[in-house]
C-alpha cells in the first residue's frame, strides 16, 4: 500500500472521529441546557440568518481558500503534517457540531437541511481537502507546476461544491446556523 493511500485512510478515520466528537459535544451542550441560553446572547438571531446568499458563498469560499492554503503550507515538510491533520480534524469536528446545532435549533427543517444539503456538501469538501493534503505532501519533490496544478484542481472542485451548496440552500430557502 502506498504512503499516500495509507495517509488518506488514517486521515479519513480521524475525520470520522472528529465528526462524531462534534456531534457528541453538541448533544452534550443541549443536554446541559447551554443551547437554551443561546437566545439570551443573540445567538439564535445570528444562527437563523439565511446563508444561501452571495456573502455567505464568499465566506465559505474564503474559508476553503484559507484551509487549502494552510494545508498546502503544512504539507511542505513531514514535521508539519500533524498540524495539517489537526486542522482537518477540527474542521470535521465543527461540521458535526454545527449540524447538530442546526437540527436542534431548526427542528424538522433543520434536520432535512443538515442531512440532505449541508452534510453531503461539507463531507465532499473535507474529502477534497484531505485528498489535496495527501497528494500535495506526496509531491514534495515534484516540480512547482505539478503542485500548482493539484492545488488548482482542488480549489476548482471546492468552488463547485460551494456553488452547489449555495444553490441548494437557495432553492430550499434553508435557514442554517454558521458558515462552515
Amino acid at each position: 500500500m502506498s504512503e499516500c493511500k495509507l495517509r488518506l485512510i488514517i486521515t479519513y478515520v480521524l475525520l470520522v472521529l472528529g465528526l462524531f466528537i462534534g456531534v457528541f459535544v453538541a448533544v452534550r451542550l443541549n443536554n446541559d441546557g447551554i443551547l437554551d441560553k443561546a437566545g439570551d446572547y443573540g445567538f439564535v438571531d445570528f444562527s437563523l440568518s439565511n446563508v444561501a446568499s452571495f456573502s455567505s458563498f464568499f465566506k465559505r469560499l474564503l474559508s476553503f481558500a484559507v484551509l487549502g492554503g494552510l494545508i498546502c503550507l503544512f504539507s511542505l515538510t513531514i514535521f508539519l503534517y500533524p498540524i495539517a491533520e489537526i486542522i482537518l480534524i477540527y474542521r470535521a469536528y465543527l461540521i458535526g457540531l454545527n449540524l447538530v446545532i442546526i437540527i436542534i435549533c431548526g427542528g424538522l427543517g433543520g434536520l432535512f437541511t443538515s442531512l440532505l444539503i449541508i452534510l453531503p456538501c461539507q463531507l465532499v469538501a473535507i474529502m477534497i481537502l484531505s485528498t489535496m493534503f495527501c497528494i500535495f505532501s506526496k509531491q514534495a519533490k515534484c516540480s512547482g507546476r505539478e503542485k500548482w496544478k493539484t492545488v488548482g484542481i482542488c480549489f476548482a472542485l471546492l468552488l463547485v461544491v460551494d456553488i452547489v451548496e449555495t444553490i441548494l440552500l437557495s432553492i430550499f430557502s434553508a435557514n442554517i446556523i454558521l458558515v462552515l
